[in-house]
């Protein structure tokens, strides 16, 4: 090989490195940016009398559609959840510890209710039919 076709060798060699090492760092830095999560607490009052919230499940063929929904009302707002709901009976106060994530319907809520505040709505199915 000549100077000139050395030189186009070592060339192309760095450069698919530089382009390998940038889409390793694109990938752990997606998976960073979707790990990250902040927790909350909120107060919950009434939506309804004797009611805390609404709660119902979503199935899919598909395992990573499968998720819980939650309406509560936080703070004063009206608000609904989607992600994996844990409900704990509790004699004291009502309220709902958060966890927000960057993935898609993949938030975690623990609420603290008395027996019986939660209205179940049922399960509700999605997918393909044929």
């Amino acid at each position: 090989m000549t100077s000139r076709e050395d030189r186009m060798v070592i060339v192309a060699l760095v450069v698919g490195i530089v382009v390998f090492a940038a889409l390793i760092g694109l990938c752990v830095g997606l998976v960073i940016y979707g790990n990250q999560s902040t927790e909350h607490e909120y107060q919950l009052t009434e939506i309804k009398d004797g009611i805390y919230g609404t709660y119902s499940t979503v199935v899919s063929s598909i395992p990573a559609q499968n998720y819980d929904i939650i309406t509560l009302c936080c703070n004063g707002s009206i608000r609904t959840f989607k992600g994996t709901v844990h409900i704990s009976y509790t004699d004291g106060e009502a309220y709902v510890k958060h966890k927000n994530s960057n993935t898609v319907n993949a938030d975690e809520l623990w609420v603290y209710v008395p027996f019986g505040t939660i209205e179940y709505q049922g399960t509700t199915g999605i997918g393909n039919r044929r």
